[in-house]
């Protein structure tokens, strides 16, 4: 997908673009567009551009499908999984399995921190800066 943004900052081979909301973007879901206005992230560059440039960039599709699994993926397994244990450790007592299924969506969302912090600077899934706009 390729979006139009603005060069917010250039550090080395790596630009912070800030990305507007369009129309496509309450039924992509895959980042914070639901309650932000704009989005600043990292995006390498193919191209020399500098500060307050309009500039193209390609989205990779990788993004897309990484994004919401790693989030809801990760969270649902996991809460399942502390479930299921729960109800093992004491099927008689459902405040157990109810514990259990807590612990496991806590620790789904840090298996997604952690995840997200290990492939956040992952050149497959950032965005590229492709052109610049005069």
């Amino acid at each position: 997908m390729t979006e139009t943004c603005t060069i917010k900052k250039v550090k080395g081979n790596f630009a912070y673009i800030e990305v507007k909301k369009h129309s496509g973007c309450p039924e992509c879901r895959s980042c914070l567009y639901g309650t932000e206005e704009t989005l600043v992230m990292p995006a390498l560059m193919d191209i020399t551009c500098k500060e307050g440039d309009t500039a193209q960039v390609e989205m990779p599709k990788k993004q897309y499908v990484v994004g919401p699994f790693m989030f809801f993926g990760f969270f649902l397994i996991l809460f399942i999984i502390g479930l299921f244990v729960g109800r093992a450790i004491n099927s008689h007592m459902e405040w157990v399995m109810v514990i259990g299924g807590f612990v496991g969506g806590i620790f789904g969302l840090l298996t997604a921190h952690i995840f997200n912090r290990l492939i956040k600077n992952n050149k497959k899934y950032m965005p590229v800066v492709t052109g610049v706009y005069d």
